[in-house]
């Protein structure tokens, strides 16, 4: 159980020095649209660039008002009638057609990377309040009980030093 603590830990603050650090942010997929690409659950890295810098055939996140974001394979892309920005026509790769109207965006997300099935764990995670909650209250009682003085889980055979300097 320590053990599983200390890995959802390094991979908590990994992320978030990734975030802080690098503007790399998580995407979990809840679609099949990318199918068979980004499987359904998969857990996406992306970083924010400028629509200028993108190439047809990058997957890329796009925020969409009043409505989750949308992350599909960039198909074709025009400059915008007011020179701000570009018209993304995107499409995911399980669909037949493309999106139904283009996505006008100055900057997206473009995608690095993902990682199948972890989306649904973090998903789950940060959609239940509540199980945050008791995750975290049970590791804390966890981390507690282990390290409790006298407990009397440490290691056999092990020894500590009173304040005198001597081995009990």
């Amino acid at each position: 159980m320590l053990t599983a603590a200390a890995a959802i830990g390094a991979v908590s603050i990994l992320l978030f020095l990734m975030s802080l650090l690098f503007g790399i942010r998580t995407y979990a997929f809840a679609s099949g649209s990318m199918e068979p690409t980004i499987p359904r659950g998969s857990l996406g890295f992306t970083i924010e660039r400028p629509v200028e810098s993108l190439r047809v055939g990058d997957v890329v996140t796009v925020a969409r008002e009043g409505a989750l974001p949308v992350t599909h394979r960039l198909v074709s892309m025009t400059a915008a009638d007011d020179g701000a920005g570009a018209a993304l026509v995107l499409r995911g790769d399980a669909n037949p057609d493309d999106d139904p109207s283009p996505y006008h965006a100055e900057r997206v997300q473009l995608l690095l990377g993902s990682v199948p099935g972890v989306g649904f764990l973090v998903g789950a995670a940060l959609g239940q309040p509540v199980l945050i909650a008791v995750l975290t209250v049970l590791l804390a009682i966890g981390v507690t009980w282990y390290w409790w003085p006298g407990s009397g889980r440490r290691r056999a055979g092990a020894t500590t030093v009173g304040a005198t300097g001597a081995q009990h």
